[in-house]
């Protein structure tokens, strides 16, 4: 099964699940699966995580939660006792979705440290990330990559976001799968004769759905991987942007006497900095309305279903691609108040030379709906974005540009729409999140 079939599904254990595995102590692979988070404390506990991390027979992932770091800062959850609660609630919560998929374990500050030098540095985990230990790990291979690892500002806003990253990365290697067609006809034909023939030719057959079950797993962390590469080149293209901007206000003061004599300019230059980039869609979001607001309206209501986003293996490289988009808006609301006559955001990306523009194509930014979507009074319904009342009384109005984050990701992939005012200049954006909420006559 792949990612794009698990699209806005929330996979969770049934209630049920809990009083099984309580009563019936169930193992699996020589491990006993529980349905709340094990706590191993200290080195001897971090031994013992290491030995069922690294057991060969294991066939159930292992999920292994470290501490909050001390100095860590989440300003809309509050405090760091605050944000201690909302970790172990993330902790539990997650157990509790992929109670009989995955075992999970927490490990305190000491046996953090004493763990990571058990199975290395590029096997470890830390600074309250949690990791995702698929069956045979082997510390001496270089197969790291094959454990996914997620920080801790990545999940912890929702605390249910831990939970539904976890059972998306492993909950299409654990569903049930119907026999083949063939099952019935080999399985009489084995019960009427003990031939060594249809064993042998069983025992072929295992082995090849054993090599393709191995090769589909590798695949999708090698994708998984390459996810995380492309989000880490939008990171650097952010920064370089970001210093581009303040290389270019340096420049245009006069070299020498840049601090001497333009002190006030200088200090203004470097106030423009930004953000280099987002960690989710949700990050983008908050940095958006908390650094932007001078040329961009991001009313209430505008970010939708979010916490999914976030949940989506696509997750950072849509937070890192969605902050510049809307840095990218901000620029061109900044153009206009310049200029009024600086053109459409199409035309400004095209022609401006300004290091924020977005990519000008059709396959990554749309100025106007299709005929057949204005036409549909259904789908034009879909369309009324909150605004400003200060530019429509009634609060809303019908936006057709929009931002596209990403062309694959099937419904779940970001849109962003938006619409330019000239007076005041500003750009106001009516609508984040999936485009299954904004649907067009092709979906």
């Amino acid at each position: 099964m792949g990612h794009g079939l698990l699209d806005n599904v929330t996979i969770a254990a049934p209630r049920f699940v809990r009083p099984l595995l309580e009563i019936g102590g169930a193992h699996r692979g020589e491990i006993r699966i529980s349905p709340s988070p094990v706590d191993y404390v200290g080195a001897d506990g971090a031994e013992a995580l290491a030995e069922i991390v690294t057991q060969w027979a294991r066939d159930v992932p292992v999920v292994v939660f470290t501490p909050v770091p001390r100095g860590f800062v989440m300003s809309e959850i509050g405090g760091f006792d605050a944000i201690v609660e909302q970790h172990r609630s993330c902790v539990e919560r997650a157990a509790t979705m992929c109670m009989g998929l995955a075992q999970v374990c927490t490990l305190d500050s000491a046996g953090v440290s004493a763990f990571d030098a058990i199975v290395g540095e590029t096997y470890g985990v830390r600074d309250g990330a949690f990791r995702i230990y698929l069956p045979e790990v082997d510390p001496a291979t270089d197969l790291a990559w094959r454990h996914r690892y997620s920080p801790l500002n990545r999940y912890l806003r929702t605390y249910a976001s831990a939970g539904r990253m976890i059972n998306r990365s492993i909950g299409f290697r654990a569903g049930a799968r119907m026999a083949p067609k063939s099952y019935d006809l080999v399985s009489r034909l084995l019960t009427g004769s003990t031939s060594s023939e249809f064993e042998e030719l069983l025992d072929i057959a295992d082995e090849e759905n054993q090599a393709l079950r191995s090769m589909a797993q590798t695949l999708d962390q090698r994708y998984q991987d390459l996810i995380d590469e492309v989000q880490q080149l939008e990171s650097d293209n952010n920064r370089l942007r970001a210093d581009l901007v303040v290389a270019k206000k340096q420049l245009g003061l006069a070299g020498a006497v840049l601090w001497t004599g333009h002190a006030e300019e200088m200090t203004a230059a470097e106030s423009l900095r930004l953000p280099e980039g987002a960690d989710s869609p949700s990050d983008a979001f908050r940095q958006a309305r908390e650094y932007l607001g001078e040329f961009l309206s991001i009313p209430d209501g505008v970010g939708v279903e979010l916490d999914n986003l976030d949940a989506s293996v696509e997750s950072r490289a849509w937070g890192a691609t969605a902050w510049r988009a809307f840095v990218s808006l901000y620029s061109y609301g900044q153009a206009m108040a310049v200029d009024p006559d600086v053109g459409s955001f199409w035309t400004w990306c095209e022609t401006s030379g300004n290091p924020h523009v977005w990519t000008a194509s059709p396959k990554k930014l749309a100025m106007k709906e299709s005929a057949s979507v204005n036409r549909s009074e259904k789908l034009r319904a879909k369309r009324y974005f909150p605004v400003d009342p200060a530019v429509d009384a009634s609060g809303k109005r019908y936006m057709e540009a929009h931002i596209k984050i990403a062309e694959g990701g099937g419904p779940l992939a970001p849109r962003i729409y938006f619409c330019a005012v000239h007076d005041p200049a500003k750009v106001h954006v009516g609508y984040f999140g999936p485009h299954s909420k904004v649907p067009n006559t092709l979906n």
